[in-house]
């Protein structure tokens, strides 16, 4: 994952992406589209800062250092009222779930990416102080708001709101093909 600030320029010149951007009205394109072009105000506006291309690489970390993610046995769905930002409940918590958060240098929003590898093993993903956006990019599954016991199918190109302070539980289907992969932008609000 790469992080870029504020008025600097970039272009996607093949492969698939996710990309995630704080609220604006700015943005500014100067080619390789179709849509409208400014480049007089896009040569105003650029930074023209420089550096290294490692300086601007986020790695990503483990997600209990977040919030905590409880595996549950097949049909318990239950919501923990601990803090966020707590750590992960037992060892194998996340067997069957591989987590990365990329937290960027600025306080408008973190993005996890989740892949489930192992179907029918329902994970609990305890809730964030702010609002989410969930989007499913590869696989199937189940998500279930423990609240209300609502649940929804999961399916490529799926979009989801999540409330504030929401805990959910995600489960991969055992019939889906693939792994299930999804992408979760946030705010943490302390």
């Amino acid at each position: 994952a790469i992080f870029l600030g504020a008025n600097e320029p970039h272009a996607y010149l093949s492969g698939d992406i996710i990309e995630c951007m704080a609220t604006s009205d700015n943005v500014v394109r100067a080619g390789l589209t179709p849509k409208f072009k400014d480049v007089e105000v896009l040569i105003e506006m650029l930074t023209y800062d420089y550096g290294e291309a490692q300086n601007r690489i986020l790695n990503g970390t483990n997600w209990d250092q977040f919030t905590t993610v409880t595996q549950l046995e097949e049909g318990q769905c239950t919501r923990d009222s601990k803090d966020q930002a707590s750590a992960v409940d037992a060892p194998n918590a996340r067997q069957g779930l591989d987590i990365r958060v990329y937290d960027p240098p600025i306080p408008e929003f973190v993005v996890a990416r989740m892949v489930l590898t192992t179907p029918q093993i329902p994970h609990v993903l305890k809730p964030v102080a702010g609002p989410s956006v969930l989007l499913i990019i590869q696989g199937h599954g189940q998500l279930t708001v423990p609240d209300d016991n609502h649940t929804v199918p999961l399916q490529p190109g799926h979009v989801f709101f999540i409330a504030a302070d929401t805990a959910l539980t995600i489960q991969q289907d055992a019939q889906s093909p693939d792994e299930l992969m999804c992408y979760r932008a946030f705010c943490i609000i302390e």
